[in-house]
């Protein structure tokens, strides 16, 4: 079982921690979150000892390639083929699924604390007390901590941040993206990707970017920030900020609202009309154009990260820096150069049928 096929079973992976003595996958389930781990003094003398070590050491022998992602989805396999049925009784079904749910209950959902060990020739993954399971084999920054579901570095004070809008997750609502698959329900489709679609207390529908990086995250806040005190918003099409998202009862920050742009990315447009690619390149040349007289380098320009909206206009988006391979040669990634080089491949790859 892969990332893919977890998805399919109304699973969502959160996490991944590998090491040698102890490893874990953090899974969300139909709004109920599952760390599962396993340890290998559990395992020795038995087959699995020797498995585990093998993908352990695969996983930390590959480079940053394909070869790593295979390595990894074959560690993830490992370990949720034998918890499966554990957390699809667990879970509940999807009419036990509360359709109002806010991102402070998302992040902070139900947890069964899983453990893998073998029985019978088998490995199985039994419940066990949170206690068990963080008495000196997980670390309080290994643990899915203090919202269950994010890490330290999936959070940042908002001492750190300069003074904007604060939204509370408590008072901002999840809602089903205007694109998900109508295949899907609620609770499969809110199991099986991160929240984007959100409505504030005010009846605003807006974007949900959460913090994944924070060195990412403070990239794309200060840049958006930059853009709007010098009064940019509004005249190039790149989304506004809005404010950020803070824990109930805390000082951490979990994410930013940005505009929801109705519309899909161009790995998902169809084919418009002949000059419509040509008009987006123009359009998004021009937003480039913009942002380099202000000293703002985009950073990771390819097709996931431009927009068409309903009226047919591109817009940027996805400042956080980094590049795709195919767009931005990784020599040019972060510079000026490396910006022109993503729009003109990319709008080559479109118009080559990459879509």
């Amino acid at each position: 079982m892969d990332n893919t096929a977890s998805e399919e079973a109304g699973c969502y992976i959160a996490a991944t921690y590998i090491d040698t003595d102890m490893s874990s996958v953090t899974v969300m389930c139909r709004t109920v979150l599952f760390h599962i781990t396993v340890s290998l003094k559990d395992l020795r003398g038995t087959d699995f000892e020797h498995n585990y070590s093998e993908l352990v050491e695969s996983h930390k022998n590959v480079g940053s390639d394909h070869r790593s992602l295979k390595a990894l989805k074959d560690f993830r396999n490992w370990i949720m083929s034998p918890s499966m049925p554990s957390i699809q009784e667990l879970a509940p079904t999807a009419l036990q699924v509360p359709q109002g749910l806010t991102l402070q209950e998302y992040y902070n959902p139900p947890t069964y604390h899983l453990k893998l060990t073998p029985n019978r020739g088998q490995l199985q993954a039994q419940p066990v007390p949170i206690q068990d399971n963080l008495n000196q084999e997980i670390s309080l920054n290994q643990a899915i901590s203090p919202t269950r579901m994010l890490s330290s570095d999936q959070m940042i004070s908002v001492e750190d941040l300069p003074a904007v809008p604060r939204f509370s997750a408590r008072e901002t609502w999840i809602l089903q993206d205007d694109y998900s698959s109508c295949s899907l329900s609620f609770a499969d489709w809110i199991s099986s990707t991160p929240p984007q679609r959100v409505k504030t207390k005010e009846g605003l529908i807006k974007f949900f970017k959460p913090v994944k990086d924070i060195d990412s995250f403070m990239r794309e806040f200060n840049i958006l920030c930059h853009i709007a005190d010098i009064g940019l918003c509004g005249r190039i099409r790149v989304p506004r900020l809005f404010g950020i998202v803070v824990l109930h009862s805390t000082s951490m920050a979990i994410g930013m609202l940005l505009d929801w742009i109705p519309g899909c990315d161009l790995y998902c447009v169809d084919w418009v009309s002949p000059e419509a690619p040509n008009m987006w390149k123009e359009q998004i040349a021009d937003i480039v154009k913009k942002l380099h007289e202000l000293g703002i380098v985009w950073g990771d320009v390819s097709p996931g990260n431009i927009v068409i909206d309903e009226d047919s206009n591109a817009w940027a988006i996805d400042f956080g820096g980094g590049s795709t391979d195919g767009f931005v040669d990784w020599e040019n990634a972060g510079t000026q150069e490396g910006d022109w080089q993503g729009v003109e491949n990319t709008f080559k790859w479109y118009t080559e049928g990459g879509c």
